[in-house]
């Protein structure tokens, strides 16, 4: 079998996401206002967090932007408001330089070895005593090519807690949408948030050297 750690490896997984998440076509407005467990409530309680940097990872329309401190939102596609466009495999952000990491629905694309990269990736950008917001699907009631998605189980949450040694901050919830033109299921989604073992620091820059100075959240 062919390893997949990228999108563009497979060419069936890329021109599928292609066409699902067309920036043309592709809304999501209706999936975020149903949602009430990581959905708009996430502003208030990321800004309660006063954080230096939120990294947004497959923002789609970047609707966070604007609404959360010092968030940037980047995907692989070219929506208008996004402030980067690329893969996660190929995001440049610094090691432990993101108070939140949020991924809320952009690690369940691909094989399981492309999951494991992105998840890895998205750790490495955490602070220590920062935060992860995952929200992944874990059961779809219509059908996709087989390595379209990987839907995450209990056991996969588990396991990645206990690879990355992350503490669970916000435990394992589960959330139900419905297609609005059906009102039909359609999918059940897995939400929770883990913290990066660590105490977390406010980072400040010096304009001229660059030089990083560290200062304990209070």
């Amino acid at each position: 079998m062919t390893s997949t750690i990228r999108v563009s490896d497979d060419p069936i997984l890329e021109s599928t996401l292609d066409k699902m998440f067309d920036p043309m076509t592709f809304d999501g407005q209706l999936n975020i206002l149903q949602l009430n467990i990581a959905g708009l409530n996430l502003i208030e309680e990321v800004n309660k967090l006063d954080p230096d940097l939120v990294i947004d990872a497959g923002c789609g329309h970047n609707r966070f932007k604007g609404h959360i401190k010092n968030l940037i939102g980047f995907d692989r596609l070219g929506y208008p408001f996004v402030d980067l466009q690329m893969p996660i495999e190929d995001a440049p952000f610094r090691k432990e330089s993101a108070d939140v990491v949020m991924a809320l629905g952009a690690v369940h694309f691909g094989t399981r070895e492309l999951v494991e990269k992105q998840v890895s990736q998205m750790v490495s950008w955490t602070k220590p005593g920062g935060f992860l917001i995952f929200r992944v699907n874990h059961k779809m009631f219509f059908d996709y090519h087989n390595n379209i998605r990987m839907n995450w189980t209990l056991q996969d949450f588990e396991y990645f807690t206990k690879k990355h040694n992350l503490i669970v901050y916000k435990e394992l919830q589960y959330e139900h949408t419905i297609n609005h033109k059906t009102q039909t299921p359609e999918t059940i989604k897995m939400v929770w948030w883990w913290q990066k073992p660590g105490v977390r620091v406010k980072q400040t820059i010096d304009p001229v050297s660059c030089q990083i100075t560290n200062h304990p959240v209070q």
